[in-house]
């Protein structure tokens, strides 16, 4: 195994033991985008993760009007 398999190796095992949150609203470069390709998804990826949501966030997040997109939707994204 050269350098770069190790380094692969001890991302996977990294992320297989991590128990902090690997994902947070800064990863989230433009929410209002991603939640109105969630609102109508097209793609099966992107049917699985609206189906993943918490209904609350659903709610929350697409409306009668369209998407609802606030300050705080990156943080219900992520912890969603």
């Amino acid at each position: 195994m050269g350098l770069a398999g190790a380094a692969q190796l001890a991302l996977v095992q990294r992320t297989r033991t991590f128990t902090g949150p690997s994902f947070v609203a800064d990863h989230i470069i433009q929410p209002d985008s991603l939640a109105a390709q969630w609102l109508d998804p097209q793609d099966e990826l992107s049917k699985s993760l609206r189906a993943l949501l918490p209904a609350k966030v659903r709610e929350t997040l697409f409306t009668d009007a369209g998407v609802e997109v606030g300050p705080k939707t990156a943080l219900a994204l992520a912890r969603a």
